[in-house]
Formats: structure tokens, C-alpha cells, sequence
């Protein structure tokens, strides 16, 4: 199943684990992130994770419950367009 326009991270205020993201923390043309995309690699976890890992290590695979396939910019979030994979 493909959802559009799901808002991944909201700007400006503060998410469940207290992090505040800014707009231009996002680079889109970042060449990983567009490799992963264009490799349908880029994967993600549903919710927070309940372990103490930061925010920029790498997800859990066992957890992954998504594959992002597009990635749009807008003035109040970051937004997926996401496709829900067959997982536990």
C-alpha cells in the first residue's frame, strides 16, 4: 500500500522525544539521501524507538515498517511519500 503526502517531522516544535527540527536541517539533494531514493533503500520505523540510540543511527531492521519513495519540503514539515511493507 502507497500513502502520499504523510508528514514525517514538523518544524519549529518539539517532537515526542523533545527534538526541535528546522527547516534547513533537511537537505534533499543530499547525495546519500537521493542515492537511497533512487535505490528504493531508504527505509523507515513506525514511531519512536523504545531504546536510548540517537537520532542518527541507522534504523533497526527487524523494526522497518516502510520504504520511503519521495520526499517533499514544505513550510510547516518535512513530507513521505511512503509505501507500508508486508512486516511483523
Amino acid at each position: 500500500m502507497i500513502i502520499k503526502n504523510v508528514k514525517v517531522c514538523e518544524y519549529n516544535k518539539p517532537n515526542k522525544n523533545g527534538r526541535i527540527y528546522k527547516q534547513d536541517g533537511f537537505d534533499l539533494n543530499n547525495p546519500i539521501l537521493k542515492e537511497q531514493l533512487a535505490n528504493n533503500c531508504l527505509f523507515g520505523e513506525l514511531g519512536f524507538p523504545n531504546d536510548d540510540r540517537p537520532y542518527n543511527t541507522m534504523i533497526d531492521m527487524s523494526r522497518v515498517s516502510h520504504r520511503v519513495i519521495g520526499l517533499m519540503n514544505k513550510t510547516d514539515g518535512l513530507y513521505a511519500d511512503i509505501e507500508i511493507l508486508d512486516t511483523p
